[in-house]
């Protein structure tokens, strides 16, 4: 069993794999950027790009462009993607994004974000509900969830092939072990999972580069060219309210989601001790590891759907 690093530090990230050799030492870092995990924290706070939006230089210096990595949430989907399954990449996917996921999967050191997958959802249900009103404004959100659970059990399919395509944005309702699953894709190399934590997203990002990718901790100033706009307020999922009837059906809806928050990061999930063959147990780094310890009696763990 591979273990995540013992530093004291507060992250909360698990090491799947480790990636042995010299050439780990200066590889390029690869991000799967799963939607609705924090990502433009990671481009803006921690990445120190996206400018003007970017308030802050990099919090980290990898040194040889080694942080030159993809912005787009198309790479890294390598399983069916609605709606026509099954493909390799979403339908409005670019040759440039195949092309940047396949480097994803062959990576030596590759990392992606998970989160919860009901504060996943009701994330992603407020951003469409905010930020695309004229074409998700009429629906409601138990309703919806009730009518895609309805919907996927009579035809024996996942959430994701049932989701309508409503232009580009439906992405951030897709389950997010495509974009883990491409993580987790290559055995070799250094494999990371980062489990979500709103408050200390940044830190656990800073730690995994310093920790386990040979990458600088800087305390670089703020960019002299920084905008004084303030800075963009995502929506909440704490304003998006769910029936318990709604979460379960998520759950069950996003079930390979819930195996890997359950499995990785220590969420309470009940079910058999069927462990998947391609899940390489792992052990959680500080905060994740105090989490479990602190909420979790003995460990459940289900097989993956």
């Amino acid at each position: 069993m591979l273990l995540a690093p013992s530093h004291d530090g507060a992250s909360a990230y698990v090491v799947v794999s480790r990636c042995d050799g010299a050439r780990c030492a200066d590889a390029p870092i690869a991000w799967a950027r799963n939607p609705k995990t924090g990502s433009t924290v990671v481009v803006e706070d921690v990445l120190g790009i996206f400018a003007p939006r970017a308030r802050k230089a990099p919090l980290v210096d990898c040194g040889g462009g080694r942080l030159n990595m993809t912005t787009r949430h198309e790479v890294g989907c390598v399983a069916p993607c609605p709606p026509r399954a099954p493909l390799a990449l979403a339908p409005f996917a670019t040759r440039a994004d195949a092309n940047e996921t396949a480097a994803l999967i062959g990576a030596d050191l590759r990392f992606t974000v998970v989160r919860e997958p009901v504060d996943r959802f009701a994330s992603a249900w407020a951003y469409l509900q905010a930020r695309h009103a004229d074409v998700w404004g009429r629906d409601r959100v138990d309703a919806f969830v009730e009518a895609l659970y309805d919907g996927a059990g009579a035809a024996g399919l996942t959430a994701a092939n049932l989701v309508a395509l409503r232009g580009n944005h439906t992405i951030a309702l897709w389950p997010q072990s495509y974009w883990v699953d491409a993580v987790l894709a290559n055995k070799s190399g250094t494999a990371a999972l980062i489990c979500y934590d709103k408050d200390a997203l940044v830190d656990d990002v800073v730690a995994l580069f310093a920790d386990e990718f040979g990458c600088a901790r800087t305390a670089a100033p703020p960019r002299e060219n920084a905008t004084a706009e303030p800075p963009r307020e995502n929506e909440r999922a704490r304003d998006v309210a769910l029936a318990p009837a709604t979460e379960r059906r998520i759950r069950a809806l996003y079930a390979r989601d819930a195996y890997v928050w359950e499995t990785y990061c220590g969420a309470k999930v009940d079910g058999d001790a069927d462990a998947a063959a391609d899940l390489v147990d792992a052990r959680l780094c500080g905060a994740a590891r105090r989490r479990r310890a602190a909420t979790s009696g003995p460990r459940r763990r289900r097989g993956v759907p």
